[in-house]
């Protein structure tokens, strides 16, 4: 978040308790908040508030972040890189971690963490994988 996204954020959080804000806050606001996003700052806010009166602290929301987050990347599941970075380990370790931070931020929906495995035709290993497993189940007659 940028100043201006912690300034609109802590708008929000006054109009639900009355708290005061200028400039000192934002930047205290800033200092512990900055590295989030906004919409999952506004997320962790509106959940607080819709379970409690308190006043919510940085350590409440910043909380709240880390377990939306948290259910952003379980819903997300496994999530695999493409199989055209297979020979490329720091590629595809770099991918990962760009699509994990994605999904996590909201950026990308979870159902996007796996890409397009194939482009339609049958992926020859898992073909061959198939037909063996067929064999092995075939019962003599």
């Amino acid at each position: 978040m940028n100043r201006q996204e912690v300034a609109a954020l802590l708008a929000l959080m006054s109009a639900r308790d009355g708290r005061a804000v200028g400039q000192v806050e934002v930047e205290a606001w800033f200092e512990d908040l900055g590295r989030w996003d906004f919409e999952t700052a506004r997320e962790a806010v509106r959940r607080h508030y819709a379970g409690t009166r308190d006043f919510a602290r940085p350590f409440d929301v910043i909380k709240l972040i880390r377990a939306i987050r948290g259910e952003r990347l379980t819903a997300a599941g496994e999530i695999l890189p493409p199989p055209s970075l297979a020979d490329d380990p720091a590629a595809e370790i770099a991918w990962v971690k760009r699509r994990r931070e994605a999904i996590a931020s909201g950026r990308l929906p979870p159902e996007s963490a796996m890409p397009e495995l194939t482009d339609g035709r049958e992926h020859p290993e898992v073909a061959e994988r198939v037909r063996a497993i067929a064999l092995a189940k075939r019962v003599p007659t």
